[in-house]
């Protein structure tokens, strides 16, 4: 099963023009070259919502950043037998450290 993109802001607004003007979901779909199910999408949304933003996403968000896991899990790999306190020593070091010690655990 595919992964499901999000529109970019300039094809949605694109799509929104070639509506405002007229033109049927086949002729904006061959103007845009993409599906008519995903040129009906942000009309249907903007129809419903009023604006064509998107929705935040729902669930926790996260507490470190990608690249700080990133550098957790690359310092981990070099040394196998260090631990969560060394490992916070070195970020804090390396001024990432917005985060306690036991969110690396």
């Amino acid at each position: 099963m595919e992964i499901r993109k999000e529109l970019s802001k300039v094809l949605r607004n694109k799509v929104m023009e070639l509506y405002k003007d007229g033109k049927g979901h086949k002729k904006m779909s061959k103007a845009l070259n993409m599906p008519i199910s995903t040129v009906k999408s942000p009309i249907k949304k903007w129809k419903v919502q009023g604006s064509l933003d998107t929705n935040p996403r729902s669930g926790r968000p996260k507490k470190i950043a990608v690249i700080t896991d990133r550098i957790i899990v690359r310092d981990s790999k070099k040394n196998l037998q260090a631990t969560s306190k060394k490992n916070y020593r070195l970020l804090w070091k390396n001024m990432v450290w917005l985060f306690l010690r036991s969110t690396i655990r």
